[in-house]
């Protein structure tokens, strides 16, 4: 892929190979099925890599699932609220920037995350 992205606070080149490797990591946890949180967690990694890959409708299906398992999961909404922009559904997207603003704000979210989401907020409502 040979692309940059952004992993856990981290720039990294994703490879294809990376994606692979971290998409079977992420269902071996999800098909356990043993702590919800890390199950939810493994739902936003899977979808974080369906971003990579640019299967939008599938990163929003998981990251849904995350948010169903744990409701304040505020990175679950900002990276599902991303794909929604990036299939073209502002309103959802705005919504899920919203709810992520909210959830880090509550949930002492670092100050970056709190910075970038309101920065997706204003870009958003340019756009709609």
């Amino acid at each position: 892929m040979g692309r940059y992205g952004i992993n856990r606070n981290t720039v990294e080149e994703i490879t294809e190979e990376d994606c692979i490797k971290m998409m079977l990591e992420t269902t071996k946890i999800i098909e356990a099925k043993q702590d919800a949180k890390e199950v939810a967690i493994a739902f936003y990694d899977r979808a974080w890599v369906y971003t990579e890959m640019h299967e939008y409708d599938k990163a929003i299906s998981d990251n849904t699932l995350a948010i169903q398992i744990a409701p304040e999961f505020a990175s679950a909404y900002f990276n599902r609220g991303f794909s929604q922009w990036k299939m073209n559904q502002f309103d959802k997207a705005l919504n899920d920037f919203n709810e992520a603003l909210r959830f880090y704000s509550k949930n002492n979210g670092t100050l970056e995350e709190i910075e970038k989401t309101k920065n997706w907020i204003k870009e958003m409502k340019e756009e709609i």
